[in-house]
């Protein structure tokens, strides 16, 4: 017998919400998801699931953490960013538009983030030039970000950010859930739970599902924690120096 070469398969968004039914024990598990009768199910635990998925994602440790490049406009001071960015992440990086690559340039400016006072005290925003301070306002239409530059781009270069991403919808139930496969079986018994609340479940296989989820979302939280944040006790002759 030899090891699997597939590594990552991801279950469909239908087959995920139909486990939790099965687990939170409302449906049968011989139950398929072609089934008539669980088209209702099906249909709310996809909702259910797109909602779990939505508070997960205002966590930072299961955002999606991606580079956005905006094409810059000579004259043009703000830029609607897409409706999926939860949040702009620390400083940008501005490339002049000589440039032969945007993900590796010879040289880039740094373009560093405001605060709402630090913008709104800013003078002469007219001024046009390279940009060296930037602005994401939220609160327009959608509530997706505008970004305000300073000064106003003289040029059509480019503006790279790091951003964190909203996490794709599950309204499609073909498509594949959009994490990390650590963050699986918590949001399987997570999910569980709220359809066996839902379904006025058992009180005990309820309190049974949240409590295993409690304990998988603080170990998928660890798990999803950058390399580089990792924390280490180094003994120092009973002295702990911690780095």
């Amino acid at each position: 017998m030899t090891v699997s070469s597939n590594r990552g398969t991801q279950v469909t968004v239908n087959q995920f919400v139909l486990d939790a039914w099965k687990l939170a024990g409302i449906v049968d598990v011989d139950a398929s998801e072609s089934e008539p009768q669980l088209n209702g199910k099906m249909a709310f635990g996809r909702r259910k699931l797109g909602s779990i998925l939505k508070r997960e994602g205002a966590i930072s440790s299961a955002r999606l953490l991606d580079w956005e490049y905006v094409t810059l406009t000579a004259n043009t001071q703000s830029y609607m960013l897409d409706a999926g960015i939860y949040i702009v992440v620390g400083d940008g990086s501005y490339i002049d538009p000589d440039e032969t690559s945007t993900t590796a340039p010879d040289e880039e400016d740094v373009v560093t983030q405001l605060t709402m006072p630090e913008w709104q005290t800013l003078q002469s925003k007219s001024t046009t030039g390279t940009p060296d301070s930037m602005y994401p306002h939220r609160g327009g239409s959608g509530y997706a970000i505008e970004l305000f530059l300073y000064p106003i781009p003289d040029a059509a270069g480019t503006l790279r950010l790091v951003v964190h991403r909203e996490m794709a919808e599950t309204d499609s139930g073909e498509q594949t859930l959009d994490v990390k496969g650590f963050y699986n079986e918590y949001l399987m018994h997570e999910l569980a739970a709220q359809l066996c609340l839902a379904s006025n479940g058992s009180a005990g296989k309820l309190r049974d599902l949240r409590s295993s989820a409690a304990t998988m979302r603080r170990e998928a939280r660890g798990a999803a924690v950058p390399q580089n944040d990792v924390t280490v006790d180094v003994d120092l002759g009973h002295n702990f120096l911690r780095r």
